[in-house]
């Protein structure tokens, strides 16, 4: 609430101030306040947010224009977790009757292209099909008017699997006989809010002592190096370079019986596929959209979100969860 009265007294002074009206959606978005939150969230295209990735594209925005027998380009905006979590509206913009195309990073592109929400998927690069229309991702629910619970959150249900013909994980850990548990320590290095996002490997050090468990790495880049820290008598199964695209995976996740991560695509994907996540939420910075959760209204039945209580320290946090893991064993 402070933040969006802070937000709106700048506006006040300001009309046209694109960093306060997107400080005022994200406090909005967070309270669940899905119509104001939506429309003030357009003005990230207007802050220096998204300068790094900006494309051009030479046909006009969807606004209200009708969609009925013409093809709209729906292209991801912002991160890996970002494109999976929004593209559970696509079928919205199909029911429509519009031809859906789908513009997303590589590493995406056989995991969406076989989930079916678009009518065609593409890589960034690749040469575009003709298209009338185009729209950023996150814009969707702004231009569909998805204004309830119901209607942005859903009802939690998996909307992604694995692609049929990925290869299968292969290493020691994918016929063990125990709960095979993965983990994923740290996000994307360049995201504002990494160091209270990012746990670090040592945070879960309590985790991976307790016996009984196959310990399996989803992490990816250089904080994977950190497995080299791991106390000896503990074993942890790197998977994490076997991970060339987000099909890749999801095979893995659905050969895991729980994976435990921070805030990053990882939870994103798993909970699109319905298996069972915790994930880590820190106590400064958390995301809107986890904010935004209750018990009766959660973007996936599958993650469990594991709140953060004091600021620097995560000992608590890993306790319980410690007690939780001997609990599966």
């Amino acid at each position: 609430e402070d933040a969006e009265a802070e937000a709106s007294h700048v506006l006040t002074a300001h009309p046209g101030h694109a960093g306060a009206r997107f400080n005022r959606a994200v406090a909005r978005l967070s309270r669940r306040q899905w119509r104001e939150g939506w429309a003030d969230y357009e003005a990230r295209t207007e802050t220096g947010l998204l300068d790094a990735g900006r494309r051009p594209w030479s046909q006009p925005l969807w606004t209200t224009q009708p969609l009925a027998g013409r093809t709209l380009l729906v292209h991801a905006e912002q991160g890996f977790g970002d494109t999976l979590q929004f593209a559970r509206w696509l079928p919205r913009v199909r029911a429509r009757r519009a031809r859906v195309v789908l513009v997303v990073p590589p590493p995406l592109v056989t995991l969406l292209r076989a989930s079916g929400l678009a009518d065609a998927v593409c890589a960034f690069g690749d040469p575009l099909p003709p298209h009338d229309l185009q729209l950023p991702l996150p814009s969707l629910p702004h231009r569909l008017g998805l204004v309830t619970d119901r209607e942005v959150l859903g009802d939690g249900a998996p909307y992604l699997t694995v692609p049929e013909g990925t290869p299968s994980p292969t290493g020691a850990w994918v016929d063990a006989d125990t709960p095979r548990l993965g983990v994923v320590w740290a996000g994307s290095g360049t995201h504002v809010n990494d160091r209270h996002r990012s746990v670090g490997l040592a945070a879960l050090h309590p985790l991976l002592s307790q016996p009984g468990v196959t310990w399996v790495s989803l992490q990816h880049g250089p904080r994977a190096a950190e497995l080299g820290a791991v106390p000896p008598e503990v074993v942890v199964h790197d998977h994490g370079a076997a991970l060339r695209s987000f099909a890749d995976t999801a095979a893995a996740l659905a050969r895991l019986d729980l994976v435990i991560t921070v805030d990053s695509a990882v939870a994103h994907l798993a909970g699109a596929m319905g298996r069972p996540c915790w994930l880590l939420v820190p106590r400064i910075g958390a995301d809107w959209r986890w904010l935004a959760e209750s018990e009766s209204a959660r973007w996936y039945t599958s993650v469990t979100v594991i709140r953060q209580a004091t600021p620097g320290s995560w000992a608590p946090e890993m306790a319980a969860l410690a007690r939780e893991v001997r609990r599966l064993v």
